[in-house]
Parts: C-alpha cells; structure tokens; sequence
C-alpha cells in the first residue's frame, strides 16, 4: 500500500511541476555545471547534537501538551510556526503512513493518563525523506530531547531532529515462546494483558511472506507468533531460521487464533546489509550511472540511494539504450532499457531538433535530470522517473 500512494503522489506532482516549470532549457548544449553541493550526511543513529534552538523555545513535553490543553487558541499563536526543544519520555515509535517515523511523548506525568494508549500525547513528526530508524537505539521510556517547528496540530512537532538521548537502548525483550505459552494457557487473559500494548519481542523466523507483509516465527514444528507489518521493505533481506528482535503493536484481532498475533512491528535487528550505491563514475561533480548500475544501486538499498541522491536538486547523468518512447499533450517519455528490467524514464517537455535525433528506440544516449522521487520510503520496485533533461552529447 506504502508504494502505492507514493506511486500516485509522485505522478500527480511531476505532472503539476512540469506543467508549471517545463523540462528544457534554451541551450542545446549546456555548459558543464558547478560541483552540486554534498549530500548530506545522516547523524550518527540519527542523532544530532548541535542544538539551535534558543533557551526561549526550550521545555518538556509535558509543559507543551499541558499548554494546549489550558488554552488551545492561545498555545497554536505561540508555538505554531516557532522552532522548539522538547524533553520528555517516549511512549510509542511509529511510522506514518506515508512511512516516515513518528515518536509519540508521554504529555502528563500522572501515572494513570500515562496508561491511556490514545491521549495525554506529543507527536514528534520527522522529514519525509528522513531514513532514520530511530527504534533500532531509542527505546520505550527512554528520555530523549527533540527539536522542531510548532505545527498548527495541537501538541505536535514538524521537521524533528533528535539531539539527545539518556540512558542506554536495552529492551526488554520477551521470547516468543514464552508469549506463546501465555497464550495457550489463557487467551483471554494474555488478551486482556497485552492488547492495545507495545512490546519488544524476539523469536526464530519460521517463514517470511513478502507478498502478505508478514513474518512467521517458530521452527518447523511449530509456529510460536506472527508479525505483521505495512513496510514489506524490513522483510525483504530476512532468512527463515535467523533470530528477529522487533517492537510492535500486541493484537487482539487475530486473523489466525492458534498464535499471538503483532501488527505494524519495527523490525530491530537484523538490518539491511550495507550495499554499494556508487555510481558508475563522476563527471564534472554530477553522479553517472549507466542504466544497468542506476537499476542495480537503487534496487539493493533504494532508501540510502535516495537518502544520498535525492537531497535538493541533484543533477544525475544515465547512460544507455534508447528503449521506447512516448508522447502526448504533456510531453515526451523517454524510457531506457537495463538488464533488470527497471522502469528508468526521462520526461521532456519540448525537443529540440538535435534531441529529436539523438532519442530514437535502439540508441545509445546520455540523458542529464533530477529524480524526481516524493517519499523516501519506497520499494525496490520503485520506478525512476527523472525531469529537468537533456541530452548530452
């Protein structure tokens, strides 16, 4: 569902920006461009301790909600649009439905306000091309001090970045097998107990469905949990037979009632391997990649890829075979082949006469655009769509 909805967002704002900006510009043969500036690096675990914001705009979390909820009208005039810090302790890690993360703060210190699991909160939004897990270092009760921009929402913060955690990330992680032999011997009350709750759990993987967005966990005798999640993404480099360790939302509406269900988990060990992302070569500062290597860096860790390479307006350069191409009201669609079959296209709004030329099905080109890709949480499949080209001789 998560590619999905960024397939359709991203069509509809590439046709809107090219609509408005056009693709071309007025010289067939651009002059070589200044060195782009240097992607930007992820903070260590996501965690960047130069702190900005002045003392002014600095208190807990629980002050934040607590100020809403005096005066709702009052609180949005003061804070909404305002960098702020906040400290406070983290109650959920989520992500977003468009797949970024979400930390939710715990916005009372009243022991029993902090039970309720949908109120007393403070919503602490990232980037949309944020790749930051911050599950995988930051735990559940953990302090951690954010900064970000007062949202017109009540009690929530937009474009966050974290600047502190204390203590050490140590969950507390149940074994399946014992989750399960709770189960067995009583449903209802492990029902009771744990639904509605967030837990850490670790287990066997039995099986893994990436068609289904789910995972099995158990040995061949048996079936001890099943996870399940939005972002088929986390299970796509997972092996039957490797120990899991993941946080995720207890279920009391099972689709299977033999086990313990969990939905919307965050996988926290094992994660992706690294892969090599490099493009082919880099010419005048800008990135070239023939459309073989662009397909095979995007596929193997296409988050990263996009964390590194789709920051600003980065310029790319693709080279490669000519292997059909489009036309309507809007423009020329330009698609090149590769080995792995990826769907890689370059959108031009006008040809000039030596474009015309040059972009016939069977030739070899080199096409300079942006990639133009919304979210950075997507799939490998993926396609790459590029604006802003041209043809470089």
């Amino acid at each position: 569902m998560l590619r999905f909805r960024c397939k359709l967002m991203s069509g509809f704002l590439i046709i809107c920006i090219l609509v408005l900006a056009g693709c071309n510009s007025d010289s067939p043969n651009p002059a070589p461009e200044a060195n782009p500036p240097a992607a930007k690096t992820e903070p260590q675990n996501g965690i960047d301790n130069k702190k900005t914001i002045p003392e002014k705009y600095s208190l807990t979390a629980t002050e934040y909600f607590d100020a809403y909820q005096q005066d709702k009208e009052a609180a949005r005039k003061k804070f909404e649009g305002q960098q702020i810090r906040l400290t406070g302790k983290v109650k959920k890690l989520q992500r977003t439905f468009l797949g970024s993360p979400l930390i939710k703060l715990y916005g009372t210190d009243d022991p029993k306000l902090m039970q309720d699991q949908f109120s007393n909160e403070v919503s602490i939004h990232f980037p949309l091309k944020s790749v930051v897990s911050p599950w995988t270092h930051i735990g559940l009760d953990q302090e951690i001090t954010v900064e970000g921009i007062g949202d017109d929402s009540p009690a929530a913060l937009d474009d966050c970045h974290i600047t502190e955690v204390k203590g050490a990330f140590k969950p507390d992680y149940l074994a399946a097998e014992e989750l399960l032999k709770e189960f067995t011997t009583d449903p209802d009350a492990t029902d009771k107990k744990w639904e509605y709750r967030w837990l850490y759990l670790t287990g066997t993987i039995k099986s893994v469905d990436v068609n289904r967005n789910q995972v099995e966990l158990g040995t061949k005798q048996k079936r001890t949990a099943l996870l399940k999640t939005d972002d088929k993404f986390d299970l796509q480099h997972l092996k039957p037979g490797q120990k899991i360790e993941i946080l995720g939302h207890y279920s009391g509406l099972r689709d299977q009632k033999e086990v313990p269900e969990i939905d919307d988990f965050l996988l926290i060990a094992p994660q992706r391997p690294k892969a090599n992302i490099d493009p082919t070569k880099m010419v005048d500062g800008i990135p070239h990649f023939t459309a073989e290597r662009l397909a095979e860096a995007f596929q193997s860790d296409p988050r990263r890829f996009l964390k590194r390479f789709n920051e600003g307006n980065t310029k790319f350069r693709v080279e490669g075979t000519i292997d059909k191409i489009e036309s309507d009201r809007s423009g020329w669609l330009v698609h090149m082949k590769n080995d792995r079959k990826h769907e890689i296209n370059f959108l031009f709004q006008v040809l000039l006469k030596e474009e015309e030329e040059a972009l016939k099905v069977g030739n070899k080109v080199t096409i300079r655009g942006s990639l133009f890709i919304v979210f950075n949480y997507v799939d490998s499949d993926e396609s790459l769509p590029f604006i802003g080209c041209q043809v470089v001789k």
